[in-house]
């Protein structure tokens, strides 16, 4: 399905999610009903780089997706080494070049960015150990 814009105005700011449950959220935290997000140490330290006043802030972690596709590939690429060997002079690939997820992850950080709006023109400055679509 195509999810259809939701939208509240609540304590004067105008907020828009694909789904209504991200504007309840919304409501209860500000509220005081639920607790809201706080940067924990590591994104507290990469904020010091950015402006102490900014409009919107984007934090990702890279770290998770990564894990995650490296620890699925060795499966996933032994099944295809699998099926391999009904064609004829295809070579296997070699499952033992996968690394580690958390030695590849280890130097890895929050990426984040932050936008600026002076009242003459907006600016977005980003930090990102290693910058996804995801």
């Amino acid at each position: 399905t195509i999810a259809e814009p939701s939208y509240v105005i609540h304590k004067g700011w105008l907020a828009i999610a694909s789904y209504p449950q991200g504007l309840y959220g919304f409501i209860l935290r500000s509220n005081g009903e639920l607790p809201s997000w706080q940067p924990n140490a590591e994104v507290t330290k990469a904020l010091a780089a950015f402006p102490k006043e900014f409009t919107s802030i984007t934090i990702s972690d890279p770290r998770p997706t990564i894990k995650t596709v490296l620890s699925a590939a060795p499966p996933l690429f032994g099944l295809v080494n699998s099926l391999a060997q009904l064609a004829p002079g295809l070579r296997p690939f070699d499952i033992g070049m996968i690394p580690h997820a958390q030695l590849a992850t280890q130097g890895l950080f929050p990426n984040v960015t932050v936008t600026t709006d002076d009242g003459k023109k907006i600016r977005s400055e980003t930090r990102a150990s290693l910058a996804l679509p995801f």
